[in-house]
């Protein structure tokens, strides 16, 4: 399936219908959607949000800019090219801060607009219109908003009807939901009654969940109160929360299973967690296919060898020998490079899959010495030969130490590792998705201070300021917080101040997400502090005037005695 080029060509039809208007941000071109179709028709759960209309600061990148197709490259003014343009979107220089407010329930949903290893893309649509306007929408004339509106939502709707999603998200003023044909579910599908530190909210956040219809179509549609953004009130973690329940009680079932397809679904939840399973997919989608190809022959050998001398019954005693050797000599083997350890013959040959952990930690130097990728290939090597200890050894010894949770441990641990290289070459989008997975996984991780740290290091980054705050003030709360912390925070400060002087917010309903309560306090303090510095310096400034005034004026008084001393003493002499 695919976008028609029937409705390509009434998009711009429509655009060229009002590109002369003085409202209409020139140059541009019509918005349909933003984000790729094509992977979007792949998803298994396809998901699309609504805004009201494209925001101008889609056609420049700073406040001073002149208008211009920065964003999209290769729009050609035809439908092909329109196509095109609005399907790269996420992938060359979208504006990011609106998009990551719905990005945390989005990737709740296992979606993201951005091109990472998230299952469903999500496509983002305007329900007024598909034309760029400056001034925003809220602040058109009655007259224009209703120019564009006429055609604009009956474009929404034809989109929408090719797009069939399996829910629609909507967070902007609620009145826009008066010109859909809904029908609401009793029930919201979720709500939050606290805030994040445990508070009570002054009233309940509902996520509310209604039937959309159009025409015969008929599908889920969610709305949540907006705030300048869309989810505003709410905590990223809470948004991401939000997101999963949504999915949990949403997403289709797959009918036509059969009992064998189940039973293999089974057993593969048995030996390979879901959760492993979902890291490894991530992790394999940076890397080429060749690579990954050459890997696995080497790690099925790798794995048979070991399965078979661990399940056997013959070698046992080499086996434990050997296992002891690396422990007594882990501390002395992390000094030697990977390709050059001399253990004994069956250590050689089994030491990575007896202790991964120790791959892991050698990608850091791959890191320091400027080959960050060979230290990713590394971190991926370490995840593969993870579970094959923890899973076989169990099988065979009842009481051995190698339990599941030892496993997702060190999994966050390599998954923070694998995140750092990522930042190193500044795949930001990937260092985060890293983050995400460790802290999820290992949230009893002793080293997990630094993992939220890290996976706030990667939210500044990417613009999300209000997600790099949380991040960092749990990590503060956390044993053994990085060194660095305070410093970082202080970055970040210095970051969300440009980012308020730099932006005007004049960016209507496309804006910059303002500061949350906490930043809007901090901000006043220091407008207090430098409204009492202000005062003390006027203070001062009088004080000083007034006492040069006195000075002055005792000199003067000081002059007059002198001279009148003077005059007094020629008067004497005179009449002598």
């Amino acid at each position: 399936m695919k976008i028609s080029n029937k409705i390509l060509e009434s998009a711009l039809d429509n655009f060229n219908d009002h590109k002369d208007q003085s409202y209409t941000v020139n140059p541009s071109l019509p918005i349909l959607f933003f984000g790729d179709t094509e992977e979007y028709f792949k998803s298994e759960f396809k998901v699309i949000t609504v805004g009201k209309n494209p925001s101008n600061v889609e056609f420049k990148l700073k406040k001073d800019d002149d208008y211009s197709y920065v964003r999209f490259p290769d729009f050609k003014n035809d439908e092909p090219s329109l196509l095109e343009s609005l399907n790269n979107y996420f992938k060359i220089n979208p504006y990011k801060q609106w998009f990551n407010s719905f990005e945390p329930f989005l990737n709740g949903l296992d979606g993201s607009f951005y091109p990472n290893s998230h299952k469903n893309k999500v496509v983002s649509t305007d329900l007024c219109s598909p034309i760029p306007t400056d001034p925003t929408w809220t602040k058109l004339s009655d007259g224009d908003q209703k120019a564009l509106f006429k055609e604009g939502f009956k474009l929404w709707k034809e989109l929408v009807l090719e797009l069939k999603p399996d829910l629609v998200v909507i967070s902007i003023a609620k009145k826009y939901l008066s010109y859909l044909d809904l029908e609401k579910i009793d029930e919201p599908l979720y709500s939050l009654t606290n805030k994040l530190d445990g508070t009570p909210r002054s009233k309940p956040y509902d996520l509310e969940h209604y039937e959309l219809s159009i025409g015969d179509f008929k599908t889920n549609l969610v709305y949540g109160d907006a705030a300048n953004t869309p989810f505003g009130t709410i905590s990223n973690e809470e948004k991401e929360n939000m997101g999963r329940a949504v999915l949990n009680k949403l997403k289709p079932t797959k009918e036509d299973d059969t009992s064998e397809d189940k039973e293999k679904d089974s057993d593969k939840k048995e030996g390979f967690p879901i959760w492993y399973e979902e890291s490894k997919k991530f992790i394999e989608s940076f890397f080429d296919e060749d690579f990954i190809t050459e890997f696995h022959k080497k790690y099925q050998e790798k794995n048979g060898e070991f399965f078979k001398l661990v399940m056997g019954d013959k070698n046992l005693g080499d086996f434990y020998e050997s296992l002891e050797l690396i422990k007594n000599n882990y501390e002395e083997a992390q000094n030697f490079s990977l390709k050059k350890r001399e253990f004994d013959k069956f250590t050689s040959k089994h030491f990575d899959v007896l202790d991964p952990m120790m791959i892991n930690s050698h990608a850091y130097e791959y890191y320091e010495n400027g080959n960050v990728e060979e230290g990713l290939k590394l971190v991926y090597e370490a995840f593969m030969y993870l579970p094959i200890p923890n899973l076989v050894l169990p099988l065979k010894y009842e009481n051995h130490p190698h339990t599941e949770e030892i496993y997702k441990y060190n999994a966050s641990s390599m998954l923070d590792t694998l995140g750092y290289g990522f930042m190193l070459i500044e795949k930001y989008d990937f260092a985060l998705k890293s983050f995400n997975l460790s802290v999820k996984n290992g949230p009893e991780n002793k080293a997990i201070s630094e993992h939220l740290a890290n996976r706030g290091k990667a939210k500044m980054k990417l613009g999300d300021f209000d997600g790099a705050k949380e991040d960092f003030d749990l990590a503060s709360k956390k044993p053994n917080p990085p060194e660095d912390l305070e410093d970082l925070k202080k970055e970040l400060a210095s970051e969300m101040k440009k980012d308020l002087i730099a932006d005007d917010c004049e960016t209507g309903d496309i804006s910059v997400e303002i500061q949350t309560e906490d930043n809007l306090d901090r901000i006043q303090l220091e407008n207090e502090e430098l409204k009492r510095e202000n005062r003390k310096i006027k203070d001062d400034l009088l004080k000083s005037y007034q006492e040069k005034l006195k000075s002055e004026k005792d000199d003067k008084v000081i002059i007059y005695i002198v001279i009148a001393i003077i005059l007094i003493c020629f008067m004497a002499v005179a009449v002598n």
